[in-house]
């Protein structure tokens, strides 16, 4: 899509994929969907995400909209977005049972996240942002008929995971008729003065 907010990179649609996110080097292990700045064109429906290394499904900016997306036992976050995502997401589950360990990755694929969330939303932070997070295009999703379910123990969260949905460096978005539970940590967290302006 690149630029153009209405591209059309084409369909995925009844597509499960299980066991994702091998690591090419240290520390960069693959999400298990990744959609990079994909158009509102593209139809993304009916998708499962189950027990990948990293994220389940992560958008880095785009348009795409999505429906009904399950995502099981994830090594990171279950739902991810930013660089401006703008998209409409409807009908998500994420359940998290337990926590992924490191006697369950095959030696050299990889290592489990510290911080896995039901989602996580970024607005723009580093080099490339020249106005820091004020920068646009804004991570501004719809979300709505979510579930997200943790496992309500924060032994199994990671070090500073277990949060239902962090919003930060100026996400922004409109999420609604949703339930989080069990999240060990917090069900929402919002951080940083530019996501509360958001």
């Amino acid at each position: 899509g690149g630029t153009t907010d209405t591209d059309d990179t084409g369909e995925l649609r009844y597509v499960r994929v299980e066991f994702a996110g091998y690591a090419p080097s240290n520390n960069a292990e693959l999400n298990t969907f990744t959609f990079a700045a994909v158009g509102s064109g593209t139809r993304l429906s009916n998708l499962q995400a189950l027990a990948g290394l990293d994220d389940s499904f992560e958008w880095f900016g785009g348009t795409a909209s999505a429906t009904n997306l399950v995502s099981y036992d994830a090594g990171d976050d279950h739902f991810d977005m930013s660089e401006g995502f703008r998209g409409r997401l409807q009908d998500l589950i994420p359940l998290q049972t337990r926590p992924y360990l490191a006697g369950d990755i095959r030696t050299g694929a990889g290592s489990p996240a510290s911080d896995p969330q039901g989602i996580e939303n970024d607005g723009c932070e580093g080099a490339g942002c020249t106005l820091g997070q004020n920068s646009t295009p804004f991570t501004t999703p719809v979300v709505a008929n979510f579930t997200l379910v943790g496992t309500g123990d924060v032994a199994t969260a990671g070090s500073s995971g277990g949060v239902g949905m962090m919003l930060r460096r100026g996400a922004g978005g409109w999420y609604v008729n949703g339930i989080v539970a069990r999240w060990p940590r917090a069900a929402i967290s919002i951080r940083d003065a530019s996501t509360y302006t958001r």
